[in-house]
């Protein structure tokens, strides 16, 4: 495929011949964390000698936007954006109103980039009248191509954009946030901020960004109940399994995301890293006990 930057062979969970979609994942950081300026999804990505993709920044009278602007804030304007997002209508009819549009569709065009859907800004970029070309200089590219299927008439998607909104908030308003170096740094802390913001929300949209931040340590699948069945029902392949570091799984406990589950359904809780540490494990086992 073309425009492929990284190497992802080498990791436990990336799926083959998707590679483009990591690296659009990689190139939204670096254009919307690293750099904090908001994209331009009107116009066509720019692609590089040794196939380096990078989204155009935008600008507004005659000035750049940051993407910090977009999501972060103060408290009050999560508020204000979940109430955007309930209305039917998202027309953008002031400032304020445009704000909260491109917000989302940045957001739209982030949570469609991992489904088997069209990757679009939504009817959040037809609010502020986006034509988008930003795919038009990737060949071969399929924009309905994804790394898991959902069934999107069940799909929550304002549930999804909630929590993604404030994952970004909480991350772009760190008071001690480090100045990253690179999109793998970015990437490994936003990890944390996906397993700890919003505790009370069950968005699966977690399990995706999870995924794309670390294909190697998150699976593909967009569902708790996927892992927490995977992890039951091949049980018999953890003899022998040692957490790798109980001190910090523990402290994990209180601060990290989990899920029950009824009684009748006679599975253990997700219970973040602790039940992520154990599909790798019996991934890999059930990989080294493959006929050859």
């Amino acid at each position: 495929m073309e425009n492929k930057t990284n190497n992802y062979s080498y990791l436990r969970f990336a799926q083959e011949g998707k590679e483009c979609i990591y690296d659009l994942f990689d190139a939204f950081l670096k254009k919307t964390i690293i750099e904090d300026r908001a994209i331009d999804f009107s116009k066509s990505m720019t692609v590089g000698d040794d196939g380096s993709i990078e989204f155009v920044t935008l600008e507004k009278d005659g000035a750049e936007v940051a993407f910090s602007e977009l999501v972060g804030g103060d408290p009050s304007y999560k508020s204000v954006f979940e109430l955007y997002l309930r209305r039917k209508a998202c027309k953008a009819k002031d400032q304020l109103t445009a704000r909260l549009a491109l917000a989302c569709a940045h957001l739209h065009w982030l949570w469609s980039l991992g489904m088997d859907c069209k990757t679009s800004c939504g009817m959040y970029g037809e609010a502020i009248s986006v034509e988008e070309h930003w795919m038009d200089s990737l060949e071969d590219y399929n924009r309905e191509s994804g790394l898991w299927h959902v069934n999107l008439s069940e799909a929550g998607v304002k549930q999804d954009l909630t929590l993604v909104f404030a994952i970004f908030h909480r991350f772009v308003t760190w008071p001690t946030r480090p100045q990253f170096k690179s999109v793998n740094q970015v990437k490994t802390a936003l990890v944390e901020f996906v397993f700890k913001s919003k505790k009370n929300s069950g968005a699966p949209v977690r399990n995706g960004l999870l995924h794309l931040c670390d294909p190697d340590k998150y699976i593909n699948w967009y569902s708790f109940e996927s892992k927490t069945m995977f992890v039951t029902f091949h049980s018999e392949y953890l003899r022998g399994y040692k957490v790798s570091d109980y001190s910090e799984l523990l402290a994990q406990d209180s601060l990290y995301y989990t899920r029950k589950y009824p009684k009748g359904m006679k599975l253990d809780p997700y219970q973040a890293n602790r039940t992520e540490e154990k599909i790798c494990y019996i991934f890999d086992r059930m990989e080294d006990n493959m006929p050859a």
